[in-house]
């Protein structure tokens, strides 16, 4: 076993995370786009990833997508939220909004 630090976990879980909700995002919100199960990764036609080359930290999903897709599921489907009104169970309380 290698021994890390508590930052180099943070930091690697925060990569994790951004580069699932990139690719989920892009999947969820972007017409055009589909999934190839085999090769693991986003397809689409050139002249739509031409368009998606605009962000550039979305270049990387055209050859390959993300390893261990349904593991990262479990992990981020329900902690990664947005807006003031959001809630995670980890919060340990339910807002009474």
């Amino acid at each position: 076993f290698r021994d890390y630090e508590q930052q180099q976990l943070k930091n690697k879980w925060d990569i994790l995370k951004k580069d699932w909700q990139l690719q989920t995002d892009l999947l969820r919100n972007e017409i055009g786009l589909g999934w190839d199960p085999v090769k693991q990764s986003i397809t689409a036609n050139d002249e739509r990833w031409e368009t998606k080359l605009k962000i550039p930290k979305a270049i990387k999903f055209r050859s390959k997508g993300l390893r261990n897709v349904d593991q990262r599921e479990i992990l981020f489907k329900y902690v990664v939220v947005i807006g003031e009104g959001s809630w995670v169970p980890s919060m340990g309380f339910v807002p009474n909004d």
